[in-house]
């Protein structure tokens, strides 16, 4: 089974505060703002890269910290790589991001919202990873979870299988990719 979790829900072994739980990317503000109200001295750095992630955030997109780094040197700007892990670091403690471990592979980052994604679709063919918030699959979990007495902590539902792409047979990955990798729709 793939190791999932999203540290940044709890800050110092408790569970974020309900100021931080209402934080939204798609609020205005601009990203300093932002980094200031929770405590995070807004540094060029840590702007650029929550405004990338920002950016990002109405269509649900997680980033790699690689594709955050091309993102911001295409634009212009002068960060490391190493700068990059340390500011998403940070960012994820205070719960400003969201951190997603899919298994192998770097970890995902997307802008923290107040509906928190409930699903990640993973295509085993390209990697792509997109997220999806549903409150009908957030109502269920939370049913089954009280149907036997668990209190969830937090939840993220993982989808494996092609995207349209790769169904399709249009990117280069294709399906004949996927069947070397694994069994399409297989949950691990």
């Amino acid at each position: 089974m793939p190791h999932l979790s999203s540290p940044s829900r709890f800050v110092r072994g408790a569970f974020a505060s309900p100021e931080l739980a209402a934080v939204d990317a798609l609020d205005g503000g601009d990203g300093a703002a932002v980094l200031r109200r929770f405590g995070v001295k807004p540094t060029a750095m840590r702007v650029q890269v929550y405004e990338v992630l920002r950016a990002h955030a109405p269509g649900d997109r997680l980033m790699t910290p690689d594709e955050i780094y091309s993102e911001i040197r295409r634009d212009g700007g002068s960060i490391g790589l190493p700068s990059i892990y340390n500011v998403l670091s940070l960012l994820a403690d205070v719960s400003l991001i969201e951190r997603y471990r899919l298994g192998e592979g770097p970890a995902l980052f997307s802008a923290r919202r107040a509906e928190r994604l409930g699903a990640l679709l993973v295509c085993g063919g390209c990697g792509q990873v997109s997220g999806r918030r549903s409150a009908a699959l957030e109502a269920q979990i939370r049913a089954l979870a009280g149907e036997q007495g668990f209190t969830l902590a937090e939840t993220t539902v993982v989808l494996r299988g092609l995207c349209n792409a790769c169904a399709c047979g249009a990117s280069p990955a294709g399906p004949a990719h996927v069947a070397r990798r694994g069994t399409p729709g297989r949950l691990s």
